[in-house]
């Protein structure tokens, strides 16, 4: 499958971190340098510093820019050479989470990340000062009660004050309002935590290796949220529930309004039977992310949960008019509309609930309840 690629003007909210004179871009000895004061022997072997070129890449990135010193031109050749089926060919795979150097010498395969990995590599080879930038745009799994997530991270040039985005994704159509270019050391860590959630969504076999992932990339940056949070729900999915409570806490510690962690730790909430932390955990998840189903789910079922089926019902029918194949919902819809009276309407969410999934047996006793209530009422 070939990637569209986006290559703009950026017209969006530029987010600053830290002061002007941070420093974006490091040599590969240079993070290692940096990284052997935080980072175990063990691990740092393990590192690989994906954006890494080697002297046939650099030598490539040279012959395709040619004389060209534009830097949004010369990124524009490179792009060609990447994607062209008569040049490098590489093809998006979205599990195809590897180096640039592995890109370019063996599998000619890559995802979003890989891609950008592979552009920088070659633009830094030939003297562009490519950034990679973080578009504020999630991939999200939900993975049983709990979210783990991916960012999509793309790369950026500068041509004077302009800012060009160069985006490869096999859905070009996509725009941001919001972007922020992150440093070298961010962008790694999102490597790995990107690496860690692509093997866990293959096989859920490989929880333990995606953990080790997600360790690495902590070491790597020790305040990096989305990796804790990620962290803290496969630990959660192993049967550690307090390591992993410790693990979402400490993601809002640094993200106190990161969603994710907060409808991760509202279900958690739930497990320990506290409806009231659930509760207030899931409302700051719909106030970060309100058009998404998956929190707006949690805030319904802590809703259940504190007994106030009235609001509870009024969230489940949202869920279902906006999302109509979502089983759960109309689970929840059920029973909520049920505990305030409102049987017809609990009656039409259980058919719509069996025709999504004819085999479930779970709402066969609330259907006698059902029965029971309106035989009652003659």
């Amino acid at each position: 499958m070939k990637t569209g690629v986006v290559l703009s003007l950026l017209i969006a909210i530029f987010l600053f971190s830290g002061c002007v004179t941070q420093q974006y871009i490091y040599k590969p000895d240079e993070l290692l340098d940096l990284f052997t004061n935080r980072i175990s022997t063990d691990d740092l072997e393990r590192i690989e510093i994906p954006y890494k070129s080697t002297p046939d890449m650099k030598e490539y990135a040279r012959k395709v820019v040619g004389n060209e010193i534009n830097p949004v031109k010369k990124s524009i050749r490179l792009v060609e050479a990447i994607i062209s089926e008569w040049k490098l060919d590489v093809s998006y795979d979205r599990t195809a989470d590897a180096t640039a150097e592995k890109v370019f010498h063996e599998t000619k395969r890559a995802n979003c990340l890989s891609f950008t990995h592979l552009f920088v590599s070659l633009a830094r080879a030939v003297g562009i000062k490519a950034h990679y930038v973080d578009v504020r745009h999630d991939d999200l799994i939900s993975t049983s009660s709990m979210m783990v997530s991916s960012r999509h991270i793309c790369a950026g040039v500068h041509d004077g004050a302009d800012f060009f985005l160069i985006d490869f994704d096999p859905d070009p159509r996509k725009t941001y309002r919001i972007y922020q270019k992150i440093d070298d050391i961010e962008a790694i860590a999102n490597h790995y935590n990107n690496v860690a959630i692509n093997r866990f969504a293959v096989n859920e076999e490989n929880l333990e290796d995606a953990i080790r992932l997600l360790d690495l990339s902590l070491r790597i940056k020790p305040d990096f949220s989305r990796a804790l949070n990620n962290r803290g729900s496969l630990l959660f999915l192993q049967g550690y529930s307090d390591a992993a409570e410790q693990s979402f806490r400490q993601a809002l510690k640094y993200d106190p309004k990161m969603p994710e962690a907060n409808s991760n730790l509202s279900g958690l909430m739930l497990e320990k039977g506290d409806a009231v932390s659930a509760l207030s955990y899931a409302h700051i998840a719909v106030q970060s992310q309100p058009n998404n189903m998956h929190y707006h789910y949690k805030l319904a079922l802590a809703l259940i949960y504190a007994t106030d089926y009235t609001q509870a019902y009024k969230e489940f029918r949202w869920i279902t008019r906006r999302s109509p194949e979502y089983y759960q919902a109309f689970h929840g819809l059920a029973v909520s509309a049920y505990h305030i009276g409102k049987y017809d309407a609990a009656e039409n969410a259980i058919k719509k609930a069996q025709r999504l999934q004819p085999e479930s047996r779970d709402l066969v006793y609330l259907e006698s309840l059902i029965r029971m209530k309106r035989h009652e009422q003659k």
